[in-house]
């Protein structure tokens, strides 16, 4: 919509408050394709419109993507190849 001041905003906003390292069970499907999806195109959207300013030195979008597809992961790691619907994001432990 072309509000790149609010958008540099929200982007600042979750960079700086947002923290995955949370004992916390979550649903693998709609945190993939929510979470991690909305970081991955809010990463590429940043890049492309605040390229002035993105990313800052310490943290970007790209980081947390990497950082909550990292406590994803062992959902995955079953005896069936299987995934678990769900898993906690801050210990390794996954649930069915």
């Amino acid at each position: 919509m072309g509000n790149y001041s609010e958008f540099e905003r929200a982007v600042n906003h979750v960079i700086n408050d947002v923290s995955f390292d949370n004992d916390v069970t979550v649903s693998v499907f709609e945190t993939t394709i929510r979470v991690l999806g909305g970081l991955l195109s809010g990463h590429v959207l940043a890049e492309r419109f605040l390229n002035h300013s993105y990313p800052p030195p310490h943290r970007s979008l790209l980081d947390m993507a990497v950082d909550l597809g990292d406590r994803l992961l062992p959902a995955f790691n079953t005896p069936t190849r299987i995934p678990f619907s769900r898993v906690n994001l801050r210990y390794e432990s996954s649930t069915t």
